[in-house]
């Protein structure tokens, strides 16, 4: 059975009726239609083998960046989409980053500067009376700080958004900048999806729906074996920044 085969079954094992329903039919972006096989209900249907084909593309690309070295950036800021990867997202691997928060303008456009914002974080201390900044801070700043490699932070080789319609501003940056982006689109998505580099059509409304999506992008990677030029490499002298961090906090 081959490869795509087999991604098939899993999908007919699903009840994946959630996964095709899209949105409104009056809401639909011009664009997606060329995904859209009917209607139902006044709600559009996204053809399962279209949505299946570029999940299954998406899949291979994640993958091989991933067999490359390259380091892949998740980004949801729901915190229930949030729950489902996590379910499946690698431990301690400085390759895959999961962000979680809002997305940061001018993450990817202005790299540079994020760069400088998480060396201060570091070396800043809080007291008690910053207790909400510091939290706010270090839910920004934890996954990056977590996945540093000899102290140094890469730029992202691909970014994975997990909604489309809420990761425009991550989106509109790795267009800019010709970084390779891979993004859920729901049938009224919100940016042209010519700018997404790997649209995949499905439901992003619907927990089962998300739920099937996480387990084929990235549950698995766990099974992938790390790139040699990364086993290779010298641990970083501080695996967890926030083991050594001075912070005043009570």
């Amino acid at each position: 059975m081959s490869s795509f085969s087999k991604f098939y079954s899993l999908f007919k094992t699903f009840n994946h009726w959630p996964i095709q329903l899209g949105e409104k039919t009056q809401e639909t972006q011009p664009a997606m239609k060329k995904y859209i096989s009917g209607s139902y209900n006044s709600n559009e249907i996204i053809d399962p083998q279209k949505s299946l084909y570029h999940l299954f593309v998406a899949k291979k690309v994640i993958e091989e960046t991933y067999k490359q070295g390259g380091k892949i950036l998740f980004f949801t800021n729901q915190p229930d989409f949030c729950k489902i990867v996590e379910t499946f997202f690698p431990k301690n691997n400085p390759q895959l980053i999961l962000l979680e928060t809002k997305w940061i303008p001018g993450l990817l456009t202005n790299w540079s500067g994020f760069n400088q914002s998480l060396a201060a974080f570091e070396s800043r201390e809080f007291f008690p009376h910053q207790r909400n900044t510091f939290l706010r801070l270090q839910k920004r700043y934890r996954p990056f700080l977590e996945s540093k490699v000899d102290g140094k932070q890469e730029a992202p080789d691909l970014i994975v958004c997990l909604d489309a319609n809420d990761s425009i501003g991550a989106i509109q940056e790795a267009f800019r900048l010709k970084i390779p982006s891979i993004g859920i689109a729901n049938t009224n998505i919100k940016i042209n999806p010519s700018k997404i580099t790997y649209p995949i059509p499905g439901n992003t409304r619907s927990f089962r729906s998300l739920y099937f999506f996480s387990r084929i992008l990235v549950a698995g990677l766990c099974k992938l074996p790390k790139p040699m030029e990364k086993e290779t490499q010298q641990p970083s002298k501080n695996p967890n920044p926030f083991n050594n961090k001075k912070i005043l906090l009570k």
